[in-house]
């Protein structure tokens, strides 16, 4: 038996216990009935916790790693600038894990198989979610989806980078952010500029056609007179 209390105890604990042997023997298998035994947790109690075996514990996984990611940027302090305040957010969801690349690798091979497509996308909605949030998006538009989408790219590009950083403090992992970043910025300026170009030119060429229709209008009433 165990002594915790709580389902979400016992799914701290049974994580926390099977972490060290993802990088062996991955996010499949019974995953659950070896973490319970590595935690000495009673396999009836770790079943209901993750009834669902190795896609409970891999929601839970990056779950948890959401939560430290808000606990993180809670307890910073919040830079002005959007940008930053992104950079920050996606510093700190990667940090989140930065113990356990390992199990972490095996975490996004395992959400690519075709049966996790659907789990993915939801992961990855709920962490690009929260994020923008924090950073105070408060879009309601086409916007607020593309806007997760961007940021989606940028996290994963980016963890790739830092599943097997060794550079220190992860420099170049933070290097390849600020990269990333910097180009969606500058696509952004671009769909802005050539937004409002296009604004412009509909509106030139509205003012043309209903001046042409007018000339027309005139023309015509002009040669009615006349006969």
């Amino acid at each position: 038996m165990t002594d915790a209390t709580t389902l979400d105890e016992i799914r701290a604990r049974l994580l926390e216990a099977t972490l060290p042997d993802i990088a062996f023997d991955g996010w499949s298998g019974d995953i659950v009935g070896r973490a319970s035994k590595s935690a000495n947790i009673d396999p009836n109690a770790a079943l209901l916790a993750f009834p669902k075996g190795a896609d409970d514990m891999l929601v839970y996984f990056f779950t948890q790693g959401d939560h430290s990611m808000q606990t993180r940027l809670a307890e910073a302090p919040t830079p002005e600038r959007i940008r930053d305040k992104i950079s920050a957010a996606v510093k700190a969801r990667l940090l989140a894990d930065q113990d356990h690349r390992e199990a972490l690798r095996r975490a996004m091979a395992a959400l690519a198989l075709p049966g996790r497509a659907n789990m993915a996308i939801k992961l990855t909605y709920q962490t690009t979610d929260l994020i923008w949030r924090w950073a105070g998006d408060r879009a309601t538009d086409y916007n607020f989806y593309s806007k997760r989408t961007l940021l989606a790219g940028i996290i994963g590009s980016t963890r790739l980078i830092f599943i097997s950083d060794e550079s220190e403090d992860f420099a170049q992992s933070w290097e390849f952010l600020d990269r990333r970043i910097e180009n969606v910025m500058q696509f952004e300026k671009l769909k802005a500029s050539q937004a409002d170009r296009l604004e412009k030119a509909g509106a030139f060429l509205k003012d043309a056609i209903g001046g042409a229709a007018r000339w027309r209008y005139a023309s015509r009433r002009s040669a009615a007179s006349s006969d």
